[in-house]
């Protein structure tokens, strides 16, 4: 699972982040774009190596079939290429109480409240993190290869991605470009469990126009894998939301929320994404993969219920996404149950 923070240059100071974190972020996101090369350039350039010009040459034709059989749009993005020096592009916390499910939210400008707050600094955001867990807070800190600016910017290609398998890039590409194609503020599970079904869907119809029956076969069963890593979240979830619902006391719910999560460990601990079960698993862990998967299974009905037709498909999102929030959930529940069939 991918992580991602949107970040802009001047955001409001809020009461609770310090200039210092905005810093970071100003600092972190000018020195990427001042890192950035156009891509052609490296691809004429003698000195870049043949296994990056193959990479960059690759995603020039991603980017087109994301804009001609996708409706995503491209602009600028992605037709450049920046060296970060280090592994990923930024570290995400996420937080949680210790007997609720209910995320920590940090509200921004423009891209309202998020569940997960970004750092460019590993330290940084471990730091962050060591302090919520003071306050008494479950918190679950994530590399992230990548994030959008929602087309504020054009976004870079990244080393920290770029050498990514084949469908694990395309994939990558589709979902941050979905960022740029709608964004609602003040609803990430919402936003991320969008952009994920565009890179699900965009995945296999493009293996089934440049693959073969081997190659859609293996993003099947990814898919596959995938779909039941959310269906274990998920039970977990709930079998959490009916621990901090009822009547015991914290002593009592601490020790069977331990249990759980040791059941959840022996259970779910060796299937994909291997060991995601066995490290870290909290409130926060949970929520994390909640926010990015827990919709994603109803928009893909949603795309088979108009037909398999992407341009019906985001005309349909984004009426969705301009109703009231009370009303946007049980929108995408109605109409993802009135079909039936698979995807694939």
């Amino acid at each position: 699972m991918v992580n991602r923070v949107y970040m802009f240059l001047l955001p409001i100071l809020s009461g609770c982040l310090g200039p210092s974190y905005y810093y970071q972020t100003i600092n972190g996101h000018l020195d990427l774009l001042n890192r950035r090369v156009s891509i052609q350039q490296l691809i004429k350039d003698e000195k870049t190596p043949i296994k990056l010009k193959k990479q960059l040459e690759k995603t020039a034709q991603y980017r087109e079939f994301a804009a001609k059989t996708l409706h995503l749009p491209t602009k600028g993005s992605y037709t450049t290429y920046a060296d970060l020096k280090r592994h990923k592009a930024t570290w995400v916390v996420f937080a949680a109480q210790p007997f609720a499910l209910t995320p920590k939210k940090w509200c921004f400008p423009v891209t309202g409240c998020l569940e997960y707050l970004g750092y460019f600094s590993k330290a940084d955001a471990h730091k962050y993190g060591e302090k919520l867990e003071i306050q008494g807070f479950d918190v679950f800190v994530d590399g992230s290869p990548a994030y959008s600016t929602l087309g504020w910017f054009d976004d870079p290609l990244l080393n920290t991605f770029i050498h990514f398998a084949d469908e694990k890039l395309i994939a990558l590409i589709f979902h941050e470009l979905a960022h740029q194609k709608l964004y609602v503020a003040d609803d990430p599970t919402f936003n991320e469990s969008y952009a994920v079904a565009v890179s699900q869907i965009g995945l296999l119809l493009w293996y089934k126009k440049h693959g073969n029956s081997q190659d859609l076969q293996k993003i099947k069963r990814q898919l596959d894998e995938k779909q039941e890593f959310i269906k274990n979240v998920q039970t977990m979830t709930k079998q959490m939301e009916t621990l901090y619902g009822s009547s015991l006391n914290q002593s009592q719910k601490q020790k069977q929320k331990d249990q759980i999560i040791a059941d959840g460990i022996q259970k779910y601990g060796n299937m994909w994404p291997k060991g995601w079960f066995s490290r870290d698993l909290n409130n926060a862990k949970l929520n994390s993969a909640n926010t990015y998967g827990r919709l994603v299974g109803q928009f893909m009905d949603i795309f088979i219920k108009v037909g398999r037709d992407m341009a019906k498909f985001h005309k349909t999102v984004d009426k969705i996404a301009k109703a009231e929030p009370a009303k946007r959930e049980k929108m995408i529940n109605t109409l993802a149950s009135i079909s039936d069939e698979q995807l694939y």
